[in-house]
């Protein structure tokens, strides 16, 4: 076994001969990935003395050149140190991240996990083992459409993009068939037009996967608490595997009534 009772590198020690301290951070890059018009992802790297690399994601936190802004704000907190102060710098950049937005909360969070990769990459431990060991051996996939389904946003567009991620071998898809419900305070027909178009894309992936594939809706916030409980009465015979975000993470005791007036299950805010 190696430190702290983690396993050993091939060589037969812990890729980290010295103490944790002794590994620190130089420098970063950041690495945008092409994707369409809705955005694209976006991937820090940090950089060791060691020559160790670690990896993050900030993808969707904002505006391409406003993550790599933010990300350099936060990186000016790790810059020279180890990668094991993770709890410290939580503590030094939680004010910064929580007052800044999605932005901001974006970059903090993938120069975390950036640091985590670091410290398994230099123990030569997976990343479950540093958090308290692995709980299964593997882990459901979907396909998430809704990119796909970006400029033809109608029923038939929606099903054959879930035939299609069934046909390369997926076995449960998700989509967000309520992206462009208008905003609450239009007038009721309008409303339930596009809470009808929704609930007929969700009807058409459905009949496009049959009853055995899973099949996962993402509201993005767009509903109140009425409404998000009528859609989830009219889409439980579309058995969901889960109904997630109808409101506002932050609503939550909108949730929690949500939750107890609907039998499928409801996912909450990322």
């Amino acid at each position: 076994m190696g430190v702290a009772g983690l396993p050993l590198s091939a060589a037969g020690g812990p890729l980290l001969a010295a103490a944790p301290s002794a590994l620190t951070i130089t420098a970063m890059e950041v690495f945008t990935v092409k994707v369409n018009r809705r955005g694209n992802w976006i991937f820090v790297r940090l950089k060791t003395d060691r020559g160790l690399t670690g990896l993050g994601e900030a993808s969707h936190g904002g505006r391409d050149t406003e993550m790599e802004t933010a990300l350099g704000g936060f990186f000016e907190l790790i810059r020279g140190r180890s990668p094991f102060e993770i709890e410290a710098y939580r503590q030094r950049g939680r004010a910064k991240a929580n007052a800044g937005g999605r932005l901001a909360a974006t970059a903090f969070s993938a120069l975390e996990q950036a640091q985590w990769d670091l410290a398994g990459r230099a123990l030569g431990a997976p990343v479950h083992a540093l958090l308290g060991g692995k709980l299964r051996d593997e882990l459901l996939l979907y396909a998430n459409i809704n990119r796909a389904t970006d400029v033809d946003r109608s029923p038939a567009a929606f099903a054959d993009n879930a035939r299609r991620a069934v046909a390369e071998g997926f076995r449960a898809v998700k989509a967000a068939p309520f992206d462009d419900f208008p905003r609450l305070e239009a007038a009721r027909e309008k409303l339930e037009e596009f809470a009808a178009l929704g609930i007929a894309r969700v009807e058409a992936i459905r009949r496009a996967i049959g009853p055995e594939v899973e099949l996962l809706i993402d509201v993005h916030s767009h509903f109140d608490r009425a409404r998000s409980i009528d859609v989830a009465r009219r889409l439980e015979p579309l058995r969901l595997y889960w109904y997630e975000e109808p409101v506002r993470p932050t609503q939550v005791e909108d949730t929690a009534a949500i939750r107890a007036a609907i039998p499928q299950r409801l996912a909450g805010g990322e």
